[in-house]
């Protein structure tokens, strides 16, 4: 997920990320927080602990061609199986034999 603690959508995301977390919490997830310095992180809108890369800079942001937050990939045995951008991963998870083996 790459996010900022500051954008209306990414706290969506927050909300749905917390609401689904038991769904997919054998998953890792990891939060690339592309806010500025000083802005409020994203970690803080998580009701759960959850590994976040800091990218003040946005330059993991552009590598990972996320022009737009919240962006999500869905990982899996190393490749990307999808992506989505907006304020819910219904739309990523769901269909996916990954998450369908932990509901």
């Amino acid at each position: 997920v790459v996010a900022t603690g500051t954008c209306p959508a990414c706290r969506t995301l927050a909300v749905d990320l917390n609401h689904r977390h038991v769904e997919f919490s054998q998953l890792p997830l990891v939060v690339v927080d592309s806010g500025e310095v000083g802005a409020p992180e994203f970690r803080e809108w998580l009701d759960f602990p959850v590994f976040i890369v800091r990218d003040e800079h946005q330059v993991l942001q552009s590598a990972m061609k996320a022009y737009a937050v919240p962006f999500s990939f869905l990982i899996a045995d190393e490749r990307i199986l999808g992506h989505t951008v907006g304020d819910s991963l219904g739309s990523l998870l769901d269909g996916h034999e990954t998450t369908r083996a932990l509901t």
